[in-house]
């Protein structure tokens, strides 16, 4: 769920181009609107929740998320009992990888990396694995 009501719109300018091309911005430029936070804005406030077909009910999956953190992806396992749920910290040095029961809303975070910026090659490195939030 994305709460994102407090964000502002950013505006980009949408052009012909080549590949695609898109011929209605030929002559002028369109514009594209999205809501993102730039630095020191405020952000939307985003939460897992689930929702069962068979009982209607809908409930929230308490994932730790920093605060001015976001939820990039949500995929399903192999396992109908898990969907993984990556966050990332506001500066995306901090990814982490948690797998969700959306029936029983149980957290469990997997062995998984955490990355940061080396700042000598500019590539990013592991720091730490991590077992914890849940």
């Amino acid at each position: 769920v994305y709460e994102e009501s407090k964000g502002k719109e950013y505006n980009l300018p949408f052009y012909k181009g080549r590949a695609p091309e898109y011929k209605d911005y030929a002559l002028y430029p369109g514009n594209y609107s999205y809501k993102y936070p730039v630095p020191g804005e405020v952000n939307s406030k985003v939460s897992v929740w689930s929702y069962n077909v068979d009982s209607r009910k809908t409930q929230q999956i308490n994932v730790p998320l920093d605060a001015d953190g976001y939820i990039p992806r949500v995929r399903y396992t192999k396992d109908p009992s898990k969907l993984a749920v990556m966050t990332f910290n506001r500066h995306q040095s901090d990814l982490r990888l948690y797998a969700v029961n959306p029936r029983s809303t149980d957290v469990f975070c997997r062995p998984c990396q955490r990355y940061c910026q080396d700042g000598d090659r500019g590539q990013e490195r592991p720091v730490c694995g991590r077992k914890q939030h849940g």
